[in-house]
């Protein structure tokens, strides 16, 4: 699934840049749970949150893909 590959992708950058989901979740403005929910699958991740995503680790979009 798409959204399985940009989670794995998301959490690898996270690993090699030294970036907790936490620290990710305040910087957007959600919780760690809303974040968790939208990578998770449980709530939709819709383009706004992508871009949010890929903006906080300053990269193009096409990078989780």
């Amino acid at each position: 699934m798409v959204c399985d590959r940009i989670k794995e992708r998301i959490e690898e950058h996270c690993q090699q840049t030294g970036i907790t989901m936490s620290q990710i979740a305040r910087e957007l403005g959600y919780t760690p749970k809303q974040l968790q929910n939208i990578l998770d699958g449980n709530r939709v991740l819709d383009i706004e949150d992508y871009i949010h995503i890929c903006e906080f680790f300053k990269v193009p979009a096409s990078t989780f893909f």
